[in-house]
């Protein structure tokens, strides 16, 4: 803390915002003094353009953690992040998932499984797999030299081989075969760059139905290509850029449908009159619909329109969202990572902390991972003001509107013996969508008599779902096992109520 304090008096951003960061977690008996110091802090470390407190210091402000909400400064706190790491590329790309970064059995056995996966096995497979391909491929089947040229395509060495194998392929009638060597010519891989010869293969797979190479085609036309090694020029033209992209677009594929955006808001902004508008709406109809994937170039674009008001309405809550999720989504996968690192080796302290980093920025994911970490104990029950981080981190993630949070904020609940709390969180999140909030609340249930026959409504549900919830498969032992479980507690919970209805109504009579 001393060394934290003296870079920080130095002026060094990331001791600011760890201090700051350390003093929100630690607490004290006069919390305020703290709060103040660890906000100055904060201020200081964004005021250097260091991002994590830009991070940090955008979300208070936009939830109202600690200060006013302030959905101005919010919104400019995350511009200004998301512009500092915006790589400037033509390259569409897209948000990584943090969902699979969550701490549950599942993502965490998922995580094991890669950091364990034999690379050489792996290896070893595609030898495998090419020695299987290569003998049909000789004979001449179509299928076969595809298959034989994705197996080889991440070798730089042999790139004219691929090439070759993907112009075979398609002479002999493997459709994607026919986009791929397009693709080859699109970008000069192991042929010579020809957009003529790009354009007749994509045209041809387009023909064949192709979603991905009408995208592609549409690409050559938006962008032209002046200076082939080989070949004709392609001049650009926006109308038959529009004319593919749209056909892709028709397919949901988020890349043509940003360029149709695209092309739309160049048109709105071309013309006069009425028509402008009802263009631009349509392109934002476009983005948002390619936002939806996490096209990140869609995304800004839906924010800055949302930010202006154009072709929708005013919507700086909105655009700020945007804005934060683009933002932070390099700090939150590196550091949920490293605390799932740290969880699967068993150092839960290590990972706790990851988390409440994590949390502390705004991040959902890690703040859903303090609270788990601490109601699944974990050896957090040791540490100094856990509880208090994890119900904040939680409280905060429901804010964010993370329905999880309640299941466990109802687990807390439970662990400080507010049974009538935790029933009120619990039935909040199942009625909120959270269906794992079924279990624990039947448990309360069946442990209070008087709410016996909510209890068995809930099995019954729960019986119902399971029913419906097929995929026409056999219903496997474990269905089966849970099937009889949720029958024979529906049946003993009727049983004891009746008993009880009968015990009763004859110490009445008496």
């Amino acid at each position: 803390m001393d060394l934290f304090r003296k870079a920080a008096d130095r002026n060094h951003a990331p001791s600011q915002f760890y201090l700051s960061f350390t003093l929100m977690a630690e607490g004290s008996a006069d919390p305020a003094p703290a709060a103040q110091k660890a906000a100055a802090y904060l201020k200081r470390a964004a005021g250097q353009s260091y991002t994590p407190a830009l991070l940090a210091l955008g979300y208070q402000k936009l939830y109202g953690v600690g200060c006013a909400v302030d959905v101005d400064g919010a919104l400019a706190l995350y511009k200004r992040a998301f512009r500092l790491r915006e790589q400037r590329t033509k390259l569409l790309s897209y948000l990584a998932p943090t969902e699979e970064l969550r701490l549950t059995e599942q993502n965490a056995q998922a995580f094991r499984n890669a950091i364990e996966r034999d690379l050489g096995a792996e290896e070893r497979q595609t030898k495998d797999a090419i020695r299987y391909w290569e003998p049909k491929a000789a004979e001449g089947d179509g299928l076969a030299m595809y298959e034989l040229a994705k197996l080889m395509e991440d070798n730089p060495d042999a790139e004219e081989a691929v090439a070759q194998l993907y112009q075979r392929a398609s002479e002999k009638g493997v459709v994607a075969a026919m986009r791929d060597v397009g693709l080859c010519y699109m970008h000069g891989i192991g042929v010579p760059l020809n957009a003529e010869k790009a354009v007749q293969h994509l045209a041809a797979a387009v023909e064949q139905g192709d979603h991905e190479a009408a995208k592609f085609l549409g690409y050559i036309y938006y962008t032209g290509v002046e200076r082939p090694q080989e070949g004709k020029p392609v001049k650009r033209d926006d109308e038959l850029a529009a004319k593919y992209f749209w056909q892709a677009a028709k397919q949901e594929i988020p890349e043509a449908m940003y360029f149709v955006g695209e092309l739309l808001s160049k048109r709105g902004k071309g013309v006069i009159g009425m028509r402008p508008q009802q263009q631009m709406q349509n392109a934002y109809s476009m983005y948002r619909s390619a936002a939806d994937y996490g096209l990140t170039q869609a995304m800004v674009r839906e924010a800055e329109m949302l930010e202006k008001g154009i072709g929708v309405r005013r919507n700086l809550n909105r655009a700020a969202l945007l804005y934060k999720a683009l933002a932070e989504n390099s700090f939150a996968v590196h550091t949920l990572t490293q605390s799932l690192y740290a969880y699967v080796e068993n150092d839960y302290v290590a990972s706790f902390v990851h988390n409440a980093l994590a949390a502390f920025v705004g991040v959902q994911a890690g703040q859903f991972n303090v609270g788990q970490l601490y109601v699944n104990g974990r050896g957090m029950h040791r540490l100094d003001n856990a509880r208090r981080l994890a119900r904040s981190s939680l409280s905060q993630g429901y804010v964010e509107g993370d329905v999880t949070a309640l299941r466990l904020l109802g687990r807390l609940a439970e662990q400080e013996g507010q049974r009538e709390v935790a029933s009120e969180l619990y039935t909040k999140g199942f009625t909120g969508g959270d269906l794992e909030c079924i279990d624990p609340l039947i448990a309360l249930f069946a442990a209070d008599r008087r709410a016996w026959t909510k209890a068995i409504h809930l099995l019954q549900y729960k019986q119902y779902r399971r029913a419906r919830n097929t995929d026409g498969a056999p219903p496997g032992v474990r269905r089966t096992l849970e099937g009889l479980s949720t029958w024979c507690k529906i049946n003993q919970l009727k049983a004891r109520r009746a008993i009880t209805r009968f015990v009763f109504r004859d110490s009445q009579d008496s």
